[in-house]
């Protein structure tokens, strides 16, 4: 899949998932008013680390060398990105990957059937 096609791909994802996004983040604004509770470290940190996939993934693409150590950004800003990314993560793939097992047990289930058709079929016709 060329660049720019999932870029928007990613972009349209990230769209379609803002309103969970919202919803996260707003619940765990509400709940965490001190901003040190485990979920809100938990999102920082998946967020520093999504940052630093994301901008080597950018250097990468753009074949330019490292330029040393990447820089952290701001703990509401890497919550936030936590977020975005944790949310993509667990539910758009989550939701891919089940649709994916749900069409292979279909297609394992239906070759059984067929199997066993196909025997019962061979031991009656003899």
């Amino acid at each position: 899949m060329p660049v720019p096609v999932g870029k928007a791909v990613l972009t349209l994802v990230r769209y379609t998932l803002r309103p969970i996004n919202n919803t996260l983040i707003k619940a765990f604004k509400a709940q965490n008013a001190e901003k040190h509770s485990r979920g809100y470290d938990f999102f920082v940190g998946f967020g520093q680390l999504c940052n630093r996939f994301e901008v080597g993934l950018n250097r990468i693409i753009i074949q330019q060398k490292g330029l040393g150590e990447v820089r952290k950004i701001p703990p509401y800003l890497a919550f936030n990105k936590g977020v975005d990314y944790f949310t993509e993560i667990v539910f758009f793939y989550g939701i891919m990957f089940g649709i994916a097992f749900y069409e292979m047990d279909k297609a394992h289930r239906s070759s059984k059937a067929t199997s066993k058709r196909l025997e019962d079929a061979t031991s009656n016709a003899e």
